[in-house]
């Protein structure tokens, strides 16, 4: 409904724009600033023809054709370069987190290595799953477990959820009754998702 107001307006726009350009005079045909090239080519020949002076052409500039021949750099020797002494261990783990919920009997872990694989257990049921290429997740992982704050866990309460951590790279490391609902319910996700 909106556009079909629009429309006359706009085109009424257009009306009075292209009125105003048709009542605007003639660029001067003397002034080489506002000829057209072909105008320019007849003025120039109409100029030579009456012996008047040409108009100023422009000024051409020469381009760079190059400093000439190209000379090789002499080569430096470089160190051979060995295997280091320390190989990476890409199975090392940087994170490794166990939860569980004893009244249900609920126990799952998440371990994460440096290249970027999470193993995703089930303890109860004995299921495992390895996920590769989770490099974002690992981070987000280890970024919401540095700041994570734990209570010490209650005996009498087999429905609390217990949570283990350890960062093993960043030495952290910790043991509770987990409060916090969204990062429980963000490990429950990543484990229904997978």
């Amino acid at each position: 409904m909106q556009s079909r107001k629009v429309w006359p307006a706009l085109l009424l726009g257009i009306l009075i724009l292209g009125l105003l350009g048709c009542g605007e005079d003639a660029p001067n045909a003397g002034d080489p600033s506002t000829a057209t090239p072909a105008g320019l080519l007849s003025l120039v020949t109409a100029s030579a023809a009456d012996g008047a002076d040409l108009p100023p052409l422009p000024t051409l500039l020469p381009t760079s054709t190059g400093s000439g021949p190209v000379t090789p750099q002499p080569t430096r020797a470089t160190a051979t370069v060995g295997p280091t002494a320390t190989a990476i261990d890409f199975d090392q783990p940087v994170v490794s987190l166990t939860y569980a919920i004893p009244g249900l009997g609920l126990e799952r872990s998440l371990a994460g290595t440096i290249s970027s694989n999470i193993i995703l257990s089930d303890l109860a049921s004995g299921s495992r799953l390895t996920k590769t290429n989770q490099a974002a997740v690992l981070l987000d992982v280890q970024q919401v477990l540095e700041n994570i704050e734990l209570v010490d866990y209650p005996a009498d309460c087999p429905g609390c959820v217990r949570l283990d951590y350890s960062l093993p790279l960043s030495g952290l490391e910790g043991s509770g009754w987990l409060q916090d609902e969204l990062i429980l319910a963000s490990l429950e996700n990543y484990f229904a998702a997978n």
